[in-house]
């Protein structure tokens, strides 16, 4: 809605603890290699700012501010994008390479659109954002978890917190564990 919010994840947090890691695992590796310690200085603030390239190019490039509706990252690329469907429920498209627009344009019967995506993210992406929209409110989302199934699209339902601590896929990767009284608790991600 254009206004702040507050993330739901401890960013800065995380941040720093796995660059402070990184640092220290750096730390000890100089020491084995030439018997010398190191003093090690990171801040939450640095380690959250060095994370963010990705939205920086507007400053860097064009000196000014970036305008989230129309970033990547915020909403400003249709093949980027969070969608609802007409259940409630949302799915998201991941990929803004023109071979995933081309693909899924294509399937569509609506190669008109893909110029708009050739000029990146932007507000001239709108027209194409809007198609999208259109077309996924359309169906509910198990609709189109069927339909992007036997595709080779970057696309995934949106779940909740809920239905991601039930995925399939983490429950695989042991990241979803059940200690000897059944509580469920996180794995490591390193493996």
């Amino acid at each position: 809605d254009g206004n702040p919010a507050i993330p739901a994840i401890p960013n800065a947090d995380m941040a720093a603890s796995l660059m402070a890691l990184s640092a220290i695992l750096m730390a000890l590796l100089r020491r084995e290699k030439t018997g010398r310690g190191d003093r090690i200085d990171i801040s939450m603030h640095d380690a959250i700012t060095g994370w963010m390239p990705n939205i920086l190019g507007t400053v860097f490039a064009e000196n000014r501010a970036p305008t989230p509706k129309y970033e990547r990252q915020w909403g400003g690329a249709a093949f980027y994008n969070i969608y609802a469907t007409s259940d409630g429920r949302h799915v998201v498209l991941g990929g803004q390479e023109l071979k995933f627009v081309r693909a899924l344009l294509g399937e569509l019967n609506r190669m008109d659109l893909v110029e708009l995506a050739e000029r990146g993210p932007g507000a001239h992406q709108q027209p194409l954002i809007d198609f999208l929209r259109s077309l996924f409110a359309q169906q509910p989302q198990a609709h189109w978890i069927d339909w992007f199934a036997s595709r080779a699209l970057p696309f995934a339902p949106v779940q909740d917190l809920k239905e991601a601590m039930e995925d399939k896929h983490l429950l695989a990767r042991n990241m979803i564990l059940r200690d000897s009284q059944g509580h469920r608790h996180l794995g490591v991600p390193i493996k």
